[in-house]
């Protein structure tokens, strides 16, 4: 049986290094906004993100998350329950700008 092997430069393991943390990132803050809003007694929402891979994973039903945010992302469904009615939006990149920066104000 053949192998073979891809090997990775220091500099490519930190790009995805990051690449995880931006996801993460990204699912912390749309459960920390659904629990945010579900203690400001909001019955409707929507949900903004820029990050396909969050959004569509938020929305599977097959519980095959990427496996380093699923605990986040089962967090996530359990606080949309709560809610009447919910949108998951897929935003471009240029529009969810505005709201990190506010984020970070």
């Amino acid at each position: 049986m053949a192998s073979s092997r891809i090997g990775m430069d220091e500099h490519s393991k930190r790009l995805n290094d990051i690449g995880r943390r931006v996801l993460a990132d990204e699912a912390l803050a749309i459960k920390d906004g659904c629990k945010l809003a579900k203690e400001q007694g909001y019955e409707k929402i929507v949900v903004e993100s820029d990050s396909v891979a969050v959004i569509c994973d938020i929305n599977r039903n097959d519980g095959r998350y990427a496996w380093k945010i699923s605990i986040i992302i089962g967090d996530i469904k359990e606080f949309l329950k709560s809610f009447k009615k919910v949108r998951l939006s897929l935003v471009k990149c240029e529009v969810n700008s505005a709201a990190d920066w506010v984020a970070k104000q």
